[in-house]
């Protein structure tokens, strides 16, 4: 049982902890847990979005209610937001272009977001 942070598998919890360095892979992991389904699983098979979201749904319910540490698994933002990098990534091209162009000065994803959606 975890009882660090805020007992909860994933990323987050893993850079309250540990620190970021440490965490960033398992971000990734979890993302492309998300993107994966979505962005090479369904084309490959002919599948349209929806069965595609459905997908990454499973992949998502996977990482909350995983099987390997009791149904209590994490918190499944970063598998969500592989979904949506896996459905859209020009989002991720975006993200990328601007922390460039902005030299990193919006460190918060929200403030990230929010320069998107202005646009």
């Amino acid at each position: 049982r975890r009882t660090v942070g805020r007992r909860s598998l994933g990323g987050t919890n893993l850079s309250r902890v540990v620190g970021w360095r440490v965490a960033r892979p398992v971000g990734i992991f979890d993302a492309r847990k998300g993107a994966t389904p979505v962005a090479l699983f369904a084309p490959w098979a002919g599948l349209d979005t929806t069965v595609a979201l459905l997908l990454g749904a499973v992949a998502v319910l996977g990482h909350v209610f995983s099987v390997f540490v009791g149904f209590n698994g994490g918190k499944g933002v970063a598998t969500s937001a592989g979904i949506v990098l896996g459905l859209a990534p020009a989002v991720l091209r975006g993200i990328r272009r601007r922390r460039r162009i902005t030299g990193g000065r919006h460190n918060r994803p929200s403030e990230l977001w929010h320069e998107l959606a202005a646009r």
